[in-house]
């Protein structure tokens, strides 16, 4: 089953670049081919870090209620890149 994310890092708020952990939010939605809403889906977020020396950091599961919709709280080493999966 293909799954659709929509809006997943519109929601990505970092209160400050200079602290060693920033708090984030990370909403979206989750859909099925058709657009319909998947209720409960697993959604797993995945902090890319960008040094080499570093590596990545694991932040989830979150999980999406019935109108498929996800928000999850969580605490990010600085402004980059959040991969997101959807079960």
């Amino acid at each position: 089953m293909k799954i659709l994310l929509l809006a997943l890092l519109s929601n990505l708020l970092l209160t400050s670049s200079l602290m060693a952990a920033c708090p984030a939010s990370v909403n979206g939605k989750v859909l099925d081919e058709n657009g319909a809403p998947i209720a409960g889906a697993r959604v797993h977020l995945v902090e890319i870090l960008g040094s080499p020396l570093n590596t990545n950091r694991y932040l989830g599961p979150f999980y999406a209620g019935a109108d498929g919709k996800f928000d999850a709280e969580v605490a990010i080493q600085g402004p980059g890149t959040i991969f997101v999966i959807a079960k």
